[in-house]
């Protein structure tokens, strides 16, 4: 999100079906979404102020049309500092499921010395054909998933939990898994979801921390510098003696001590719970 030009405000805009910006979520990529969960979506809107003084008067204007439902149209917020950045997300829900969805544009309002500026964005497509899940079955899974609201308890009470999913490859560990977190995202609960086939060692708990700040992925060249970690870490009241390290860690090619590792997801991790699956194969 870098940009030498000090005059300018950036937006950048993704469709997600996590309540959180926390997945891939500014990564440039295509502008056509496929559902794969549901008709649930969110926008996440990232803006940047790159001018030398503070914007105000920020209106971001969310148009529905009759094949898409907006919970919230108009996001505003009075002001934006310089060099500050800002995350708003909106809940949508896919009304038309018969067809690839066009996106209404959004315009983004502010006034800085005055003046009234837009800038407006095409967010693209979105399209919810083919989602279909089997419902679950059988008593042992209806009782287990009936203990869900006992989890919920358990996390509210800042108890840190791992559960380990057994069975066979095939055998429904993942569809168990959507399930509970179809479950804990009614409740307002945000789910992290990471293929350990994709993220091995090292690089995997790099991900669960990065995701666990709610952080977009940004490379280490950017300009997200140590001090801004430690003020980000401040506000969640965690601190760490060595920030440069971590900060190297989440976004450079750095790798550090397990036990490093371990101590920093216990501190980010005070109301986590962690559902891993484990195949018998």
């Amino acid at each position: 999100m870098y940009n030498s030009n000090t005059s300018t405000l950036t937006a950048s805009i993704c469709i997600d079906e996590s309540k959180c910006a926390n997945s891939n979520a500014f990564k440039e990529g295509s502008s056509y979404y496929k559902l794969e969960n549901g008709l649930d979506f969110y926008f996440h809107i990232f803006l940047k102020n790159y001018y030398l003084k503070y914007i105000s008067n920020i209106c971001i204007s969310l148009p529905e049309t009759s094949e898409y439902h907006l919970y919230k149209n108009v996001i505003k917020t009075e002001r934006l500092e310089p060099f500050c950045d800002a995350v708003f997300s909106v809940h949508g829900i896919l009304l038309n499921t018969e067809k690839v969805v066009q996106l209404s544009k959004i315009d983004i309002t502010y006034t800085i010395d005055n003046t009234i500026k837009k800038i407006t964005y095409i967010p693209g497509e979105i399209y919810g054909g083919n989602i279909w899940k089997i419902p679950i079955c059988g008593t042992k899974n209806i009782k287990f998933l009936s203990s869900v609201k006992d989890i919920q308890y358990r996390v509210l009470n800042g108890d840190i939990q791992i559960f380990y999913l057994e069975g066979a490859s095939g055998s429904g560990k993942t569809r168990m898994l959507e399930e509970i977190r179809s479950l804990m995202v009614q409740q307002g609960f945000s789910c992290i979801h990471i293929d350990s086939v994709c993220y091995k060692s090292h690089i995997f708990m790099r991900e669960l921390l990065r995701q666990l700040l709610c952080l977009p992925r940004l490379n280490y060249e950017n300009m997200f510098t140590d001090k801004d970690l430690e003020n980000l870490l401040l506000k969640y009241g965690i601190t760490f003696s060595n920030i440069s390290l971590i900060h190297k860690f989440l976004w450079g090619k750095k790798k550090v001590e397990f036990t490093l590792r371990l101590f920093c997801l216990a501190k980010l991790s005070s109301m986590t719970t962690l559902f891993v699956p484990s195949s018998e194969d």
